[in-house]
């Protein structure tokens, strides 16, 4: 609920956390539908936040 779009990476596929469950930074894969439907977000994405 808290993913900002500086934490995607959508030409590499992959989402960074900063703070995971384990109070560690994670990097998660980005593909297949979830990829698709946010490559189509960003074109409609609203400016007046950083939240996706």
């Amino acid at each position: 609920m808290e993913l900002t779009w500086d934490r995607l990476e959508l030409k590499a596929g992959r989402i960074l956390l900063e703070e995971a469950k384990t109070g560690e930074r994670r990097v998660v894969p980005l593909v297949g539908h979830a990829a698709d439907l946010l490559r189509e977000h960003v074109k409609v994405r609203r400016l007046d936040t950083d939240l996706v």
